[in-house]
């Protein structure tokens, strides 16, 4: 291993340059290298001794192998095995620092020619070798040399255009290509690049000892550590290689050299040369196992004092020299922005602005770049006023949304963030924060915005718009050589000073702005539009919500950024409605009323109080324990006792005095019913119901349901949304009648959508057909987008309980009817699957699922046992997802139980009665432990309706039954009236599809007393 390393360790044996004193100087090199290291590359230190030996004999390297009938013990001379061509290896950086110094050869040969498609392919084939050398070789400055030169050349020959023209055609692509290719390396390349023409090298060959080199970016590898370091660390090997530069500027000998390595290499050599008596060679070289021997390295103690000393003291100058050139740049960088903020101006800024945005869209152009770009110069814009901040802020929002490229990505969450900070200081600066006057916003048409952001046009000088500005050349003014003339002949009329452009465009601009009258200072031209801002930030959180897994702690943290989209509604919505934008005030209005809609009040006052807490003292999670304990100081605090983070007690938010949440969004609510379209009408009011009906104002709720008839037009509307609105809303309105105890109205609004597919009928998943998808990938993309986040699912097993126990207590009792009448009447055919279903199971186990609770309640209470039915009701915990907490799970269970008990008695009596002559009214109650008035109203209401034939004897409290059965006259009556009514049912509801109204509601023509539809006026029916 030893003879390898030496052979490759040594740089510039193969190099056509080198000379004897190169050579010496690499051997030297490596020999310090190896004695650095210690005791275990000793055996590299004796195989880099003999190759300098040799190199320094002949000026050839020894043959690293031997000949085939040669032993492999004995050294053949440097004469045969420079005769039979012996291999030389070379490490990775040679072949690369090699190949650069070919490529630059040929770039400069080029440029003598004024070649310039070899110029061209010399500098891209330089440009690869270096993308795939940067980690082994570095950029040397050689190859920033050659870069430099490149974009000289290039630039000297455009700028003739008189030459260029006349120029053949190969050649003049070459030009364009290398112009285009010289750009894009100046993004990765410009800042060393700078740093050369700062500092130019002389010549390339030279091997100066000057610090330059060493600063420079070629990376080498330490042989002796196994690792990569740069020349301008401080490590030992940089005062090796210092000792090695001294060695080397002195004469070819090494007894002047001073350094702590050559007097090692000297003891190395003299060691060796006389241990080599016996065993050396006709040459001098090592034979046999002597050569791979391991040599020890001598060195007194004090020696290694010294060096240890002088390479600390080496590295503390170096570390100083550095941190002094840090802190003069970043003084010099601050002192740059600083006059560069000074020396902005409104027009120049303009300039820039156009020059970005020219870029944005096109091939090759990042929109992270874009937006870093815009919001550079926004932040300059903080100074020049409002006329200016707000429509490059404009710009600079519009620009963030290009990060989303297509419908399924959405917005990441610090750029979302970051729009709506700049959404929020638009809104200030309009409401007047800035300077204390309101701005109004006036929309720019397209022709004004490429006017605006392209230069060019008809005369000369500025023409200047409320929003922005724009830069008009001459009509003469063709190439940049000419542009540069015609600034340099411009003349203030004044003063009489000669100005250039940009003193023109900034004075022109100032004299424009000056002449507006106060109105139209008022007014901002801007490109875009606030409530599309509004309507896309908020389209990019509800999306973030639907990719974003539910069950991580990502999902929480983004729920809270809901309260800042809220609050920038509010501010977009104040300032429409300031500025008399109805229908966009409307519009923003109704995004607020779907972000609220299904908040509990106790839910959102929990909320309400978290944001203002996070706005007050930050996230709750960077607060310190010690200040949430009960030991918070409340007043005076005594440092002794006390916690330091306790000291100004307990972080806590008192209750804003803010608006109910039904009143809020009544308002809201109330806006939009007035200055909002059709389809924000219909999404309000559906919004209200649900809100109405998640506080338990059913009646309230089912009012505005059926005053706006809604339940009639959803189904001919085509918007999916409004429709998946509609849906939620009346499953809300059914589990608000099922918690007031109003079974029938529960059932009626649970029983359309619980007889599908629930999941996709209220948008929160999709569920897979029988015989798999039914949907392609186009529809089901579509799906996906308008799912419902998952703080705002409504639970399906709650549902579900919900509407097969009211199901359960109506179907029951009818069913106990049918067996006496023979007339079936049935309310849910979805309750009496599910029943068929459990019923012709084979076997049936303890009950696991909500569906299989209900089914044996069902089947108990319809033989009789009510306390069976009501304990497997109780033991469902569905009843906890109610809101409201334990009050409201045990005011369920005590309605659950009592309707139980009716339904028990009712059935009893259908079942029974014509067992009975008469029953006891308090046999009755201590059957079904009921109150007597209410064993007393239920039986009351059967014998008004039909459905028990018997009557009250008040004396003796009982209930005298009547066997009296009906005549098949009179059962054929009853069916044929049974049917007429649901003909005439079906007619009404045909006859209002067809005509597209509803009751007398035909063009409001009930009011003014007009004839539709043969009706006449209500006067007229009432004269009638």
């Amino acid at each position: 291993m030893s003879r390898f390393w030496a052979a490759g360790g040594v740089d510039t044996s193969s190099s056509e340059d080198d000379s004897d004193s190169s050579n010496s100087s690499n051997s030297s090199s490596s020999s310090s290298s190896s004695s650095s290291s210690g005791g275990s590359s000793s055996s590299s230190s004796s195989s880099s001794s003999s190759s300098g030996s040799s190199s320094s004999s002949g000026g050839q390297r020894p043959a690293a192998r031997t000949g085939r009938g040669v032993s492999k013990w004995v050294e053949i001379s440097s004469s045969s095995s420079s005769d039979e061509g012996g291999r030389v290896v070379h490490s990775a950086q040679e072949r690369a620092l090699s190949q650069f110094a070919a490529y630059g050869s040929s770039i400069r040969a080029a440029i003598g020619d004024s070649d310039y498609p070899a110029l061209m392919e010399s500098y891209e084939a330089l440009i690869r070798a270096v993308a795939k050398n940067t980690k082994i070789a570095g950029v040397p400055r050689t190859v920033v040399r050659s870069m430099v030169e490149t974009e000289d050349v290039v630039t000297a020959a455009l700028k003739d255009k008189a030459a260029f023209r006349a120029l053949p055609p190969k050649r003049g692509r070459a030009l364009n290509r290398l112009k285009l290719k010289l750009r894009q390396d100046g993004k990765k390349f410009g800042g060393i690049m700078q740093e050369y023409r700062a500092n130019p090298i002389v010549e390339e060959e030279s091997d100066s000892d000057d610090e330059s080199d060493d600063e420079s970016a070629v990376i080498v590898k330490s042989k002796s550590k196994g690792k990569v370091v740069s020349e301008s660390e401080d490590s030992d090997s940089d005062s090796d290689s210092d000792s090695d530069k001294k060695s080397d500027s002195d004469s070819d000998s090494d007894s002047d050299s001073d350094s702590d390595d050559s007097k090692s290499w000297a003891s190395d050599s003299s060691s060796s040369s006389s241990d080599s008596d016996s065993s050396a060679g006709p040459t001098g070289a090592l034979l046999g196992r002597a050569k791979w021997l391991k040599t020890a390295t001598v060195s007194s103690k004090k020696d290694k004092t010294l060096s240890l000393q002088e390479k600390a003291a080496r590295a503390a100058k170096r570390a100083s020299a550095r941190e002094t050139e840090r802190a003069a740049a970043e003084s010099a960088a601050a002192a740059s922005r600083k006059a560069a903020a000074e020396a902005v101006t409104a027009s120049g800024l303009w300039r820039k602005v156009s020059d970005v945005l020219a870029g944005r869209g096109r091939k090759g152009s990042r929109p992270q770049d874009v937006a870093r770009a815009l919001l550079a110069c926004h932040r300059q814009s903080h100074a020049l006023g409002p006329r200016v901040e707000v429509p490059v802020a404009m710009h600079l929002v519009s620009a963030m949304f290009d990060s989303v490229r297509n419908m399924e990505e959405y917005m990441q969450t610090t750029a979302w963030s970051s729009a709506c900070r700049h959404v929020v200081r638009i809104c200030e600066v309009l409401a007047g924060a800035a300077d204390g006057t309101e701005y109004e916003l006036r929309v720019m048409t397209s022709d004004e915005v490429m006017d605006a952001l392209m230069p060019g046009g008809k005369g000369e000088g500025i023409e200047v718009n409320s929003g922005g500005m724009k830069l008009a050349g001459s009509a003469g003014m063709g190439s940049a050589l000419e542009k540069g003339m015609k600034e340099e002949t411009l003349v203030n009329p004044h003063t009489g000073a000669p100005e250039t452009l940009a003193d023109r465009a900034e004075r022109l601009y100032q004299e424009q702005e000056s002449a507006l009258t106060p109105e139209q200072r008022r007014s901002i031209g801007v490109a875009g539009n606030l409530v599309v801002f509004a309507t896309r930030l908020e389209e990019e959180y509800t999306k973030s919500l639907q990719k974003i897994n539910p069950h991580t702690p990502a999902y929480v943290e983004r729920l809270k950024d809901e309260s800042t989209l809220l609050d920038l509604l509010r501010r977009v919505q104040a300032y429409y409605h300031r500025t008399n934008g109805r229908s966009e005030a409307a519009a923003v209005a109704l995004l607020r009323v779907e972000h609220l809609h299904y908040r509990h009040d106790i839910v959102a006052a929990q909320v309400d109080r978290a944001a203002a807490f996070a706005q007050k003292f930050g996230a709750a999670a960077l607060v310190h324990p010690a200040a949430r304990s009960v030991h918070a100081a409340a007043g005076p605090a005594d440092a002794a006792t006390i916690h330091p983070a306790a000291m100004c007690g307990r972080p806590e938010v008192a209750p804003a005095a803010a608006p109910s949440s039904a009143e809020l969004l009544g308002e809201l609510c109330s806006y939009v019913y007035v200055h909002g379209d059709d389809r924000g009408r219909t999404r309000a009011i559906l919004c209200h119901i649900y809100h109405h009906a998640l506080h338990d104002r059913f009646e309230v709720g089912r009012d505005l349901l059926l005053m706006s008839h809604l339940q009639d037009t959803i189904t001919s509307s085509r918007d999916i949304g409004t429709m998946i609105l509609f849906n939620r809303c009346m499953v809300a309105l059914g589990l608000a009648a099922f918690r007031l105890g109003r079974i029938w109205d529960a059932h009626q609004c649970l029983s359309d959508v619980c007889s599908g597919r629930v999941r996709e009928l209220l948008a929160q998943g999709m569920s897979m057909g029988r015989y798999g998808n039914d949907r392609n990938p186009e529809q089901e993309k579509a799906e996906r987008r308008r799912q419902v986040p998952y703080h705002m699912h409504i639970n399906l097993d709650l549902i579900e309980a919900s509407h097969l126990t009211s199901a359960m207590l109506i179907e029951i009792p009818n069913m106990a009817t049918e067996t006496k009448t023979g007339r079936k009447q049935v309310y849910s055919r979805n309750f009496r699957k599910h029943r068929d279903i459990y019923n012709r199971l084979v076997f049936t186990g303890p009950p696991e699922q909500t569906r299989d609770y209900i089914m044996c309640a069902a089947k108990a209470l319809q033989g009789g046992d009510w306390r069976t039915c009501s304990d497997l009701l109780m033991k469902l915990h569905v009843w906890n997802l109610l809101p409201g907490g334990r009050d409201t799970v045990s005011k369920i269970q005590a309605m659950l139980l009592e309707k139980v008990k009716v339904e028990g008695l009712r059935t009893y009596l259908f079942t029974y009665n014509e067992q009975y002559d008469s029953l006891s009214l308090s046999q009755l109650c201590g059957m079904f432990d009921l109150e007597p008035n209410v064993v007393h109203a239920a039986v009351s209401k059967m014998m008004i309706n039909g459905k028990l034939q018997a009557s009250w004897d008040q004396p003796t409290a009982t209930i005298l039954l009547k066997k009296v059965q009906p005549t098949a006259l009179q059962e054929l009556a009853m069916q044929y009236g049974e049917k007429l009514v649901a003909l005439v049912d079906a007619n009404e509801r045909l006859l209002d599809t067809k005509s597209g109204s509803h009751g007398y509601k035909d063009h409001d023509g009930w009011k003014s007393g007009g004839d539709h539809r043969g009706r006449g006026s209500w006067g007229d029916r009432g004269r009638g």
